[in-house]
């Protein structure tokens, strides 16, 4: 089948609140990719049949795209589930694979904030750190696929860079960039060339929108109030999962994330956070052999002196 149809050419994978929203209109906007019309859809991770589901996902979202433009995709729940590196491997064998990260106690404090604005995380930020961050649960956490709707107990490992890149590293080696959302944000047009240079354009045009941070989370539309009910009352979820398809779902849902309100976010408590950079240092370690460079983040350059706390 595959070779009837034209691979992608690069895939963006990352952490939440990375900036892959951003990352993906800023691609979408070059005269010379090819992109899908909805930013993040399941695509190979959820199908028994994942060259059926990629080339329904071909024949509906690229029918239109050009032979000789670069085609890619953002979708980056991909990253932590453990299926993915095998199945893109399979379907685009010389593909491209962009990684965008951010510190992960951050990504953690976000992740959490979203699952509370979506109901499904009702605990103490600190007390639901300390029970991840026990040995038998990390165990259990890592062993187990993702998981939308468990998405609440996987808060933890989900930072731990290093261990879910390994399998891409070992399956695209050279095919993998990494890139910090941080140096996104404060170098977007060099950073995108950069990019563009990874995924194989000769062409540099940079769109006009090239550094507009896109989906602030600072809007709460009927959109939102709609979903929150559906997802709170169970007869309406049940007809929701039985009469909608996944990637309809998946949108919504992803529209649902983007319009949150970012106020009353939750805070870690000063020994929960150090507790949190005592476990990540290890995975930190082996992200940085992974990219050959030393992490932006601030508080992981720093570390002899927690490590001797």
């Amino acid at each position: 089948m595959l070779d009837q149809i034209k691979p992608l050419d690069f895939f963006v994978i990352g952490a939440q609140k990375a900036g892959t929203t951003s990352l993906y209109y800023y691609l979408k906007a070059h005269k010379e990719i090819r992109m899908h019309s909805s930013k993040e859809l399941p695509f190979i991770v959820y199908e028994e049949d994942p060259l059926k589901q990629y080339q329904l996902i071909i024949e509906q979202f690229y029918a239109h795209a050009e032979i000789d433009k670069l085609w890619g995709a953002v979708a980056p729940h991909c990253m932590c589930d453990m299926r993915a590196p095998m199945r893109l491997k399979l379907l685009m064998p010389d593909g491209k694979i962009i990684a965008l990260l951010r510190d992960p106690v951050d990504r953690l404090v976000s992740h959490h904030h979203m699952l509370q604005l979506r109901a499904s995380a009702n605990y103490n930020i600190n007390e639901l750190v300390v029970e991840q961050l026990k040995k038998e649960n990390l165990l259990r956490q890592r062993l187990s696929e993702y998981d939308f709707d468990k998405e609440d107990k996987n808060i933890v490992v989900w930072g731990e860079y290093g261990r879910i890149l390994q399998p891409f590293n070992e399956l695209f080696g050279p095919n993998l960039l990494v890139i910090f959302s941080e140096e996104l944000l404060k170098y977007p047009i060099s950073i995108y060339k950069k990019i563009l240079n990874f995924i194989g354009t000769d062409d540099y045009f940079v769109p006009k929108n090239v550094g507009r941070k896109y989906h602030d989370s600072t809007k709460q539309n009927k959109l939102n109030s709609y979903y929150l009910k559906l997802r709170r009352n169970p007869l309406l979820r049940f007809f929701w999962h039985c009469l909608i398809p996944e990637i309809i779902r998946l949108e919504y849902l992803y529209k649902y994330n983007l319009g949150m309100k970012s106020e009353g976010k939750a805070m870690l408590n000063s020994e929960v956070e150090n507790l949190l950079v005592k476990h990540y240092l290890g995975d930190i370690d082996h992200l940085e052999l992974i990219i050959d460079r030393r992490v932006p983040w601030a508080r992981f350059n720093s570390d002899l002196d927690l490590l001797n706390s």
